[in-house]
């Protein structure tokens, strides 16, 4: 819990305040589903919590199409830790393989890094995380910003024709399809400016 503020419940009935590694962790988030508006937040998670750095040498996944497939290198994601988005984006990357190097955007320090000309004429004119940069085949650097645009590129870019489905992180029915946006921009849209910068 935030720096040991809250009993945590173990499943021998006992409580401790901080968890350890190879702890076995389960948590439940969401608001409840009303009649006329989905149930929002991220369910069910389970997991085991590692040592910091246990996976530093893992190799990353390749998948059938990878960057260097369409002569795309030299990945830099600019986020925020606090932003939704720029985690979202992470994730897509690591399930596709995409290597990149982190390049953090502080949102509140000297006024907003994103807010400075440079971000502004280079990255993002909308003063906004993420944005993705990387050199094409050509050489030359391209951004894509937004990020349900950046995971839909990759989608569409590393899934194999013989197996549409395997790589994509959207599901493959239609109403599943429409669903995954809806709620990342009802995620987005409902956060209050009091608990999070404007991503």
């Amino acid at each position: 819990t935030w720096r040991g503020r809250d009993e945590i419940k173990l499943s021998d009935g006992g409580t401790r305040k901080f968890i350890r590694d190879h702890d076995s962790i389960v948590m439940r988030g969401f608001c409840p589903e009303g009649s006329s508006s989905p149930r929002i937040g991220f369910g069910l998670c389970g997991g085991q919590i590692l040592p910091a750095g246990a996976l530093d040498q893992e190799p990353i996944p390749q998948v059938a199409a990878s960057p260097a497939a369409h002569g795309f290198r030299n990945f830099e994601l600019h986020g925020y830790w606090r932003s939704s988005s720029s985690w979202r984006v992470r994730v897509a990357l690591a399930h596709h393989g995409v290597d990149f190097t982190n390049r953090p955007v502080h949102l509140v320090r000297d006024g907003g890094e994103q807010l400075k000309i440079g971000y502004k004429e280079s990255l993002n004119a909308m003063a906004q995380v993420p944005a993705l940069s990387f050199t094409d085949g050509e050489g030359k650097t391209q951004t894509m910003t937004q990020s349900l645009a950046i995971i839909d590129s990759w989608t569409h870019a590393a899934a194999p024709a013989a197996v549409p489905h395997r790589w994509c992180l959207m599901p493959s029915v239609l109403e599943g399809f429409c669903a995954v946006p809806r709620h990342c921009r009802l995620q987005k849209s409902s956060t209050p400016e009091s608990s999070l910068s404007r991503i």
